[in-house]
């Protein structure tokens, strides 16, 4: 808040403790457009660590946190951070090399617009969940599943647009089974294991080189009415009598 522009933790590591969900850094309206915060790590827990809950911009650079989400509606960028889990709001999201890790949904994209280049994740659950009409692109990333996802899809689309483009490693021997669930107007589809390309048998994993899904939101056709025809007069040639001569009068 106030005037602050920028925090440098100096690679300093903050554990935050709570358990009551309130975070322990909480960013709000003040003077400054753009507010950066780089160099500062966490503990592995489940707390949140902190919330952008502002109109502003807050960029995120070189950091490795545990929860953070945003409820306001400015501006969001990450640039080299881990994080888990993250919960994304009605806001416009722009992230480049993101690392989640924890167990059980990495992201919720809530109806935000999110574009992720370069995404790394660990352990089971759904990576991305895009809900009430979010977009979601994705482009470039893996998957190192270290623990059994079970029945969770490895990204949820309901009633909402994304485009993924990722990869999966795998040494377990539990791969996700179900790689999309989408679900537009009430009607769900699934893409399952083996129905996507699969990478060389040792890394056990699948391979989305591109899937794109979004509602078609078509206006019906509207019944254009003909124009009137209004039907014009044509005039009959001139009749001309003669007289006895044979010349026209």
């Amino acid at each position: 808040r106030g005037n602050v522009r920028r925090i440098i933790g100096c690679e300093a590591t903050i554990n935050i403790l709570t358990k009551d969900g309130k975070p322990g850094f909480k960013f709000v309206d003040g003077a400054a457009p753009v507010v950066v915060m780089e160099r500062l790590g966490t503990g592995y827990n489940t707390a949140t660590f902190l919330e952008h809950a502002a109109t502003r911009t807050l960029v995120l650079k070189d950091c490795a946190l545990n929860g953070v989400k945003g409820t306001g509606t400015g501006d969001f960028y990450f640039e080299d951070v881990v994080c888990g889990p993250l919960t994304l709001g009605r806001q416009r999201v722009w992230a480049r090399q993101l690392n989640v890790e924890n167990e059980g949904t990495h992201i919720l994209n809530s109806g935000g617009t999110f574009w992720l280049l370069g995404y790394k994740t660990e352990r089971g659950g759904t990576l991305i969940d895009t809900e009430a009409g979010g977009k979601t692109e994705l482009l470039g990333g893996l998957s190192y599943t270290t623990t059994d996802p079970g029945s969770a899809p490895m990204f949820v689309s309901a009633d909402s647009a994304i485009s993924l483009a990722f990869g999966e490693v795998c040494y377990t021997g539990k791969p996700f089974g179900v790689l999309v669930t989408e679900t537009q107007k009430g009607v769900t589809k699934t893409l399952s294991r083996g129905q996507a390309p699969l990478r060389f048998s040792f890394l056990q994993g699948s391979v989305l080189p591109l899937y794109v899904g979004y509602a078609l939101n078509v206006p019906p056709l509207q019944q254009i009415k003909p124009a009137p025809v209004r039907a014009t007069p044509t005039k009959s040639p001139r009749q001309h009598k003669t007289n006895a001569k044979g010349r026209r009068t």
